[in-house]
Parts: structure tokens; sequence; C-alpha cells
């Protein structure tokens, strides 16, 4: 296509544009115009825009003079010819052109130009991308929507340009700036990641996504005291106004609409809102924002993991506070001699669960988690509503968990005596994942102690154990081999001796 023949079918060709002699403009969270790098990968030469706006001799952003005096935007240099050139955000097409060769055509040569809708101001913020390789320009038609990363034209030397580079410049109202945030400076950057200089290509998300919980928010900024509400659609007719902290749910968008199809000018970022009276509509971006989290976390359970070594308390929360979590959190003591134990803290994002190891396996006693509300925190700065306390007990032995090492213990460590990949309620009381003789042995040093309850009364004494404990419990054991097969091919023979007394008493418990 022609040079000629491209002008019938696209705006007039630019003008280049104006350089920017008033202060730099940061980006605004509330536009959430960020751009990526507008090629696969980043060249090794650049020019970039002249900050030295008064006087002779170019200043680059990074204090060198890697740019030329009056230069307005960002010189990405060197080919291969066609190199792709993707859009830096999403918008709508305003202007592009097609069909000159090398040097040949108005300054800006083949480009695109890409609305991204208005800032608060109402002023339009736009992309510019020039010298393309002919034949390389979009085929879209004008007033089409651009997604980021979506490719737009080929890196050519088309226009007022002596070799392969693409131009980048960036816009507010026709008026370029700078997008890097100049070193040694408050300035906000406009790259979603501007890194060491070499921008990523990360796209900027979208503000909000459908389900989201949305939010009007600073309307003295911009706004007059109430946000419109149109439908059904976008550039419709006002069915109704939100003021400041209004919430909805978010059902549509965003979608990229101009009034009087002015996308040139009236361009604006647009929600399909539900709110919360039912009234359903499209409003401008620019004053919603995810709603405010203001509830604090919640801890939905505790629980004491015996079964693992080392031992440790599990605590649930109904969000993510991982990020604010320590062992400081954590109090952990024996109830009896207020001793405190060292913790450890991992976070499972995934089910919002907080491991808090003790470092080893506890002794005999009973013990009080505390967790302090105070340091943890959501991911908004919600402190926890209320602490926590957990009491549990740690016995030796006690393979049932009912405070007393019996024959129940026995029974359990019996029936999976010789095996591995056990835990310790089915007989592995030394943790090593097997049911051995050294199991039996820690079950009889404990046999027939007993753990109270905090503060609970000492119990009716219990009669005396034979310290033979082997012989005692052979008698429940009729019909059991006298010889229990170990793993290693050795055998434990339990004695035969019977002991009437200690029998009637565990047929009595």
């Amino acid at each position: 296509m022609t040079g000629e023949a491209s002008r019938r079918v696209s705006q007039p060709f630019e003008l280049l544009e104006r350089r920017l002699l008033l202060a730099r403009p940061d980006p605004s969270p509330a536009d959430n115009v960020y751009f990526r790098l507008p090629l696969a990968v980043d060249t090794s030469v650049h020019f970039y825009y002249d900050r030295n706006e008064a006087a002779a001799g170019a200043v680059a952003w990074n204090g060198t003079s890697q740019s030329y005096n009056n230069h307005r935007g960002t010189d990405y240099s060197g080919g291969p010819r066609g190199r792709p050139v993707f859009a830096a955000a999403p918008g709508i097409l305003i202007g592009k052109d097609d069909g000159w060769g090398d040097g040949q055509g108005p300054g800006n040569g083949n480009f695109a130009r890409i609305n991204h809708g208005n800032n608060r101001a109402g002023l339009p913020i736009n992309t510019v991308y020039l010298h393309f390789e002919a034949g390389t320009t979009t085929t879209k038609p004008l007033g089409s929507f651009i997604a980021t990363g979506e490719q737009i034209g080929g890196v050519g030397t088309s226009g007022n340009s002596t070799g392969l580079h693409l131009h980048l410049e960036t816009q507010v109202n026709r008026v370029a700036f700078d997008p890097y945030k100049a070193i040694g400076s408050n300035e906000v950057s406009w790259w979603v990641n501007q890194g060491s200089g070499s921008p990523s290509t990360a796209a900027q998300p979208n503000k909000l996504s459908v389900g989201d919980t949305a939010q009007v928010y600073e309307l003295s900024q911009g706004g007059s005291g109430s946000l419109n509400v149109r439908g059904p659609n976008p550039t419709s007719g006002v069915i109704g106004t939100r003021t400041d902290g209004a919430l909805g749910t978010v059902i549509e968008g965003p979608v990229w609409s101009a009034f009087n199809n002015d996308t040139n000018n009236s361009l604006w970022v647009w929600y399909k809102v539900r709110w919360a009276d039912g009234l359903e509509g499209w409003s401008a971006h620019n004053w919603l924002r995810r709603a405010v989290d203001v509830t604090p976390p919640l801890v939905t359970g505790a629980s004491f993991e015996f079964e693992v070594n080392p031992h440790r308390v599990m605590v649930g929360f109904n969000e993510h506070v991982g990020a604010s979590l320590s062992g400081s959190d954590f109090l952990i003591e024996d109830v009896a001699t207020l001793q405190t134990f060292g913790t450890t803290v991992t976070f499972d994002p995934a089910t919002n669960t907080a491991a808090v190891s003790l470092g080893g396996t506890l002794g005999d006693g009973n013990y009080r988690a505390t967790i302090n509300p105070a340091g943890i925190t959501d991911s908004s700065g919600n402190a926890l509503a209320a602490g926590t306390e957990l009491d549990f007990f740690v016995l030796a032995a006690d393979a049932t968990r009912d405070r007393v090492v019996n024959l129940d213990d026995f029974t359990a460590l019996a029936s999976h005596f010789g095996q591995t990949g056990r835990v310790f309620s089915q007989g592995d009381f030394n943790y090593n994942g097997s049911v051995t003789l050294a199991d039996f042995t820690i079950l009889a040093s404990r046999f027939g102690q007993s753990l109270a309850e905090p503060g609970a009364r000492p119990g009716p004494a219990r009669p005396a154990v034979s310290t033979n404990i082997a012989a005692a419990l052979r008698s429940p054991m009729q019909g059991v081999n006298d010889t229990i097969s170990l793993n290693a091919g050795a055998s434990a023979v339990v004695p035969t001796e019977r002991m009437d007394d200690d029998r009637k008493w565990w047929e009595r418990s």
C-alpha cells in the first residue's frame, strides 16, 4: 500500500509532538496505566528522552548523554528489520499510517497511536510507535481495541529516521514525557517494572476483576461529590450516583468506551458494578478500587500434632497472615513449671495454616499454647481480632491419648508390632517409623502412669504395678504366641508368669 493510500484509511498523519516543558507527570494508581517493554527483548543501544529542557546538550534519565538535543521519546536502536513491536498497554487504536519506504513520508513514517484512556483530569494518555517497516502496521481499523502485548508493527526506518529503530513516545494530552524514573529522584516510573533500566515485558493487571468488591474512593480528586452510574451502556445516560465508600460487586469489564465516539479525547475505562442496593451500571474506573479490607483476621482452629517429631502446634486462620508471623507470636509453656519453649513457624498459604514447630518432642506434662494477637496481621495491616489459647498434654506411650498408660496402649502397640510406616498412636513411641522392642520398653517404663488435667484433684490411688511388666502383660494376651516376631529377625519372648492381682485391676479398669 502506498503512503497516499494508507492516509486515506487513517486519520491525518501525525506531526512530531511538542516536548513537555512543564513538570513531568507521575502515573497514578487511579488511572492504572503502566507500560511493558514494547519489544520482546530490550536493545543494547538507546537514545532516551532529553531531560535537559532549557539548554543545549542532552541529558538522559540515568544522568548520561544517551540522548540528543530535544529528543521527545525513547529510541530502541537496531534491527532486525521487521522485528515485532508490541503494545505497551491496552487501549484503543486512534491513529496509524503505513506504506512508506525507508526515510520516506512524514516525520513519524509508518506508525501506530494507542489511547489508553483518560486520567482523572480528563486528559488522554497515549503511546505512539514510530518508523515501522512498510507493510507491518496493524491492519485493525481505527477504533479497535488493542491488548497489551499485541503486535502492532515491525521495526523499520521510515520517516525521519537514519537507521533501523523503534521510537516510543509516551504522552499525556498529546504532550510528550519521559516514562523512566530518573536516578536519585522521587519520581514514579511509568514502567510496570523499570528494573535497572531495562523494563520488563510484564503486563499491568486490570484494576479490577469480575467478582471483586469495588469501592468508590477519592471523589474529591478530580470528581464532584458523586460518581455517575450509567446504563445500559458505559456512555449511556446517568441512572444513579454513588458517594465515597459505596460498595458493589464487579460483574463486567474493563471496557474502553468514548462519549460521542470521540476516542481521541473522551475515552474512559469502565466497569459494570452491581451495587449493594441492587442497581447495576457502568462507572469510570478512575474512582473505583478493590474494597479496602478493614476486617481483622481470625483464628479458625488450633490443634497439637503429637504424631510427628518434632511436636508442633497447628493454627488455622481465615485469611493470609503468613508475612507477619514469627516464633515470638506463639508462647508455649509448661503449665506447672511455666517453662517456655522456643518455636519456629512456617505458613501454608493454600490452607492459611501456621505450623509452629517445638524443635523436638516435649516431656510428660500439661502445656498451653498462647497466640499473641498484636504481631499477627493480614495483608491490609489488620491485627488479629483476639488471642487464642490451646491446652494440650504429652504422656509418653499413651497411644490412645486418654491420659493413662494401660492395656489399651499395649494393644495398640501389639497390633502393629514389627511393622514400619507407623506413628505414635500405633505404638511408634520413639518416632522412628517402626514399632519395635524399643517402643515396648518405653511402654513398660510408663505402664500404669497417668497425667491429671491441670487443676484436677488427684484420683484414687491405683494398685501398684509389678516391676516385671512383661509378665503382667502376658496374662490378658491368651492365645497369643509367646514370641513376637521382629523386623530384623530377632525375637522378643514374653514371659508367661501370671500376676493375678494386677490382672484383676486391669479387668476392672
